[in-house]
């Protein structure tokens, strides 16, 4: 499966360290805040209803002093398909927010201070129990939060770390082959000698993993089934072995027993490329409890279907779960950046902001053990060798400019490898999947089992201020160098990815597939069992249930016209159905079985929230739900039908519509609401008009097209410095005469600072004594004459003079000319 393919599951989750951004903690919807709330843990509030109020506090008196802001997140029993969310606003006086509705029974209470850059300082958790009817409040002391700690990724030099922790870390051995590693000082362990997992964290010295330590039932032996497959049900129990091995002595040996406790279906979260939040529905929750040796462990879990932990709670070994409860650690997921072939068994970090973080307990100082800047280079890859696709990721967010010399989709920037032999990219063509993420298509000779090696140069970073390294250049091309990446092309079989079923206005079942279909196979409905509940089965043979294929993303088949109720769950089965290269999805129970929640879409339709067109070429358009604000319920678009250009149409000046076709011309998602149309050519000032069609969010809600809601009409921005076009120096006051190429912010223009005279051969050093403006011309009147028929140079400084939108120079301009008599103004008779 591509990496692209996993990101248009709302859930889809390879787990991650901590690695929250602001936008995680500062989501709204649900909390109401407030300024103070009761002492008092429990007040009533109404009558048994199954429900309750929740009320948190924060305690902020001996908290790091720039927390401005605090975000609330509420995961627990009786929340099944969204958790709650909220905001505090400290710095406006506010220390409490309140939740109503709540359903009864234990809630987990995380919060995260935000500073005034909206920088993440500190974590915290904790238990609380709703009670029927009451108003229950939970206090979190910030000021004993988890410091956030900034941890480099793919670390280029292990002297520049400067501590490994100790006591060594204890390395976990399952029953089923796999592995990972614990230190009880949080400090990142040091393993020598380098071994090599995927993507391991590799330096000279050793490769780093972080725990936690996922313990990988035996149940889960095989990691694409563990919950799909059915063999979890509340209230289960299961059991394994697991032994313990210290890293670095051989002879230490434990057995130890894990005890997995499945409790029931909750709703979760993960951290979304733009560091928004994911809702996660009917995720796992567990508590896995690790004994018998001397390294006891427990935790608390929320696993997403088929792909592992997405928060998890670090918690004292000897504590019983109840109120009060504090986590020891906060891990929480973010998208996945690796692919299937981790598994879910690993938690790497996640890379926000060019750093990486992860947590330490403390006391509100910070406990920080390890500062790497993140390099710049590749961290995974992937193939499909049906699709004929090869996606590759990158640790920082690349120049994706279309024929850009230093643009990570110049496939001239390329050379890919199978078995050592070079493959053809003649026939191939790359684009942008995300600001970190290249997909490559067009390719054949991907054979399965082969490994692909792929190799990145000059290419850059988006902001243009790193480029990947070579170290070894066209001589040799070491798996371990930061441009290249080796993995082994596995057969990816064809499935279902996600999948979506609403009610009225629009009845219908939408299925992602991770290939394009087959339409003589995807169009019979004898290849499709869909129930809804489950039991009862939907009759999909009258005529007015149709069947087609999304005619902009051929991977993606609808079924409608059938009767569904909001809130009930379906179960959707694929047998028969083949993918355009005719491999046939298998009947699994697993690959073809997709089992979700029916929502009602009438609630929600997109709407275009902003857009702004700049000269400098591109629009970019923000979206929201109707009549919601986006930070309090954020919109997450279904990449394929966002990044599809025909699904746009943009006029500028009014009537005059613009081709979007040619390669020059991308559709990129800059945020998880919010799309960017680049390599335009737009004039300043005219008028512009762009009409979206066709787009829908990963849960299936669409846009409202009824050409209000889905146009947008605005002034093309100035966004460009002004340009001096032409210089004349004359011998006499004024000596200097400047054309701009637009008309410039009159204080400015006459700041005399903003200009520099000399001689080109370094002679004469005349100051500037005045400068005037008129139209746009500058006259530059100097300290002293120049000398005919010498040349000179005049330097208008970067950060000067302004045009009338306020844009100025970001660097100097040079202008020569030899200095002439002033010819005096012919005078006209009359």
């Amino acid at each position: 499966m591509m990496l692209s393919q996993l990101r248009r599951r709302i859930y889809l989750v390879v787990a991650m360290a901590v690695g929250l951004t602001v936008s995680l903690w500062g989501c709204g919807g649900g909390g109401k805040s407030a300024k103070s709330s009761s002492s008092s843990p429990y007040q009533l509030v109404s009558t048994g209803s199954g429900k309750g109020i929740l009320s948190v506090r924060v305690n902020i008196t001996r908290a790091v002093p720039e927390v401005s802001r605090v975000g609330v997140v509420v995961l627990g029993e009786g929340l099944t398909q969204r958790p709650l969310t909220g905001n505090i606003s400290v710095s406006q006086g506010e220390l409490s927010t309140s939740f109503k509705d709540v359903p009864i029974g234990l809630k987990w209470v995380l919060v995260g201070a935000n500073g005034p850059d909206d920088r993440l300082l500190g974590i915290s958790g904790k238990a609380v129990t709703v009670q029927d009817g009451l108003q229950t409040t939970v206090t979190l002391n910030l000021s004993l939060s988890q410091r956030v700690v900034d941890i480099g990724e793919k670390v280029s030099n292990a002297t520049t770390i400067s501590e490994f922790g100790t006591p060594p870390p204890i390395e976990i051995r399952r029953t089923n082959g796999t592995s990972g590693f614990y230190s009880n000082n949080f400090a990142p362990p040091k393993i020598q000698p380098v071994t090599t997992l995927w993507h391991g964290y590799k330096a000279p010295a050793g490769t780093f993993y972080f725990d936690p330590p996922v313990t990988y039932i035996g149940e889960e032996a095989d990691p694409t089934q563990p919950l799909n497959a059915g063999k979890f049900q509340p209230g289960q129990v299961l059991t394994t072995n697991t032994t313990l091995k210290k890293v670095g002595d051989p002879s230490f040996s434990e057995s130890q027993t894990a005890t997995v406790e499945f409790i029931s279906w909750q709703a979760a979260f993960q951290v979304g490329s733009q560091g928004s939040l994911l809702p996660v529905p009917e995720a796992a929750y567990r508590r896995v409890l690790i004994s018998g040796g001397s390294r006891p462990l427990q935790w608390v879990e929320w696993l997403a279907k088929g792909f592992g932990p997405v928060v998890r709670l670090d918690l004292d070994p000897a504590a019983t779960i109840g109120d009060g409860t504090v986590p020891t650690r906060i891990w929480v997921s973010h998208v996945p950046f690796g692919g299937p072939s981790f598994d879910a068994l690993f938690y790497p970090l996640n890379i926000t902001h060019e750093r990486l973080y992860t947590v330490s307990p403390g006391t509100g100082a910070g406990d920080i053990n390890v500062t790497v800047d993140v390099p710049f280079g590749l961290v995974a890859c992937d193939a499909d060798p049906d699709a004929g696709t090869v996606e590759v990721r990158y640790s920082l967010p690349v120049d994706t400019t279309p024929g850009g010399a230093n643009s990570a989709i110049n496939l001239a920037n390329y050379n890919l490898f199978v078995n050592g032999s070079p493959l053809s990219l003649t026939s191939a063509a790359a684009k942008a999947l995300s600001p970190q993420s290249i997909e490559i298509e067009g390719l054949t000779g991907l054979t399965p089992g082969a490994t692909l090696k792929v190799v990145a140069r000059n290419i850059k970073t988006a902001d243009g201020l790193k480029t990947i390294e070579d170290p070894n250049g066209t001589t040799r091309d070491d798996p371990t160098d930061p441009n290249v990446c080796e993995t082994k092309i596995r057969v990816v079989p064809f499935r279902i990815i996600f999948c979506s079923a609403t009610d009225d206005p629009v009845q219908a079942v939408t299925i992602n597939f991770n290939r394009p279909v087959d339409p003589v196979t995807a169009l019979n409905k004898a290849n499709y069992a869909l129930q809804s509940p489950p039991g009862t089965t939907i009759n999909l043979t009258p005529a007015s249930v149709v069947i087609e294929i999304d005619r902009n993303d051929p991977s993606v088949v609808r079924i409608e016209g059938v009767s569904l109720n909001a809130g009930d769950l379906f179960v959707l089965t694929v047998t028969g159905v083949k993918d355009f290269k005719g491999n046939i999805i298998p009947n699994d129970g697993v690959s073809n079985r997709f089992k979700g929640t029916v929502q009602r879409v009438a609630a929600k339709q997109l709407v275009i929230a902003s857009c702004t067109a700049e000269d400098s070429g591109f629009v970019e358009i923000t979206f929201r739900f109707l009549g919601v604000s986006p930070w309090e319920d954020r919109p997450y678009l279904d990449p394929t039908t966002a990044r599809n250009k025909a699904n746009y149409t943009l006029e500028s000046p009014l009537g005059n519509t613009i081709d979007l076709t040619p390669a020059s011309i991308s559709v990129q998602m800059v945020d998880d609401n919010r799309v960017r149309i680049e390599g335009l050519t737009l004039t300043k000032g005219n008028l512009f008009r762009v009409t979206v069609r066709n787009l829908r969010t990963v849960e299936g809600y669409r846009l409202l097209e009824d050409n209000v809601h889905n146009v947008f009409k605005d002034v093309v921005q100035d966004t460009t410095p002004p340009r001096a076009t032409r210089v004349r120096f004359f011998t006499t006051a004024p000596h200097v005469e400047i054309e701009f190429n637009e008309l410039l912010d009159f204080n400015s223009a006459q700041t005399t600072w903003y200009y520099s005279v000399r001689a080109s051969d370094f002679s004469e050093f005349p100051s500037v004594n005045s400068a005037t403006y008129d139209g746009r011309t500058v006259s530059l009147t100097l300290d002293s004459d120049l000398t005919a028929g010498k040349e000179y140079e005049v330097t208008i400084r970067a950060y000067g003079v302004r045009d009338l939108a306020g844009n100025t120079p970001r660097t100097d301009q040079a202008l020569t000319g030899t200095a002439g008599t002033r010819r005096p103004r012919s005078v006209r008779s009359h």
